[in-house]
């Protein structure tokens, strides 16, 4: 969490592909989409205090992890 926002990941049903959102407890506020990805589906975040970034986890199906870090700003 981040100034009261929540991030949120979400995957594409029946498709490899994911995003990353950043939700507002104020509901007149519309999510805002922070990256998304057209192949993968991600399948955790968390949020780094100190450097300001958002790093995700992909399934890689067996294979070693992907990862990727969103700067935010």
């Amino acid at each position: 969490m981040k100034d009261g926002k929540a991030f949120v990941a979400t995957t594409c049903k029946g498709e490899a592909c994911s995003a990353v959102w950043s939700i507002s407890p104020v509901s007149a506020v519309k999510p805002v989409q922070l990256a998304y990805f057209k192949h993968g589906q991600i399948e955790g975040i968390t949020y780094d205090e100190k450097s300001k970034s958002i790093t995700g986890i992909f399934d890689a199906g067996g294979k070693p992890t992907k990862m990727v870090r969103i700067k935010l700003k």
